[in-house]
Parts: structure tokens; sequence; C-alpha cells
């Protein structure tokens, strides 16, 4: 059935795996705005 919406598959973290913390932020949901994200580009290296 074609809901619309998206679900997570699977979150490792239930099965055991440390995935550590979400380093994500200044993000926007606008398409025609920049997003920056300069905390994941940091973890990133």
């Amino acid at each position: 059935m074609k809901t619309g919406t998206t679900t997570s598959f699977l979150d490792v973290r239930t099965i055991g795996i440390d995935t550590g913390d979400d380093p994500h932020s200044g993000l926007v949901g606008d398409k025609t705005q920049a997003s920056t994200d300069p905390g994941a580009m940091g973890a990133m290296g």
C-alpha cells in the first residue's frame, strides 16, 4: 500500500550496533535554500 510516507527500514541500534550521536544540524526543509551541515562535515574530516 502506498502511503506517501517514508519509514526506517532497520534501526541497527536495536541489534547492538553503536552508531554514535547524529551530528546533523542547520538543515532546512526548503529546497530553494542552501543547507549547511558543519557538524557532519567536521565529523567526516
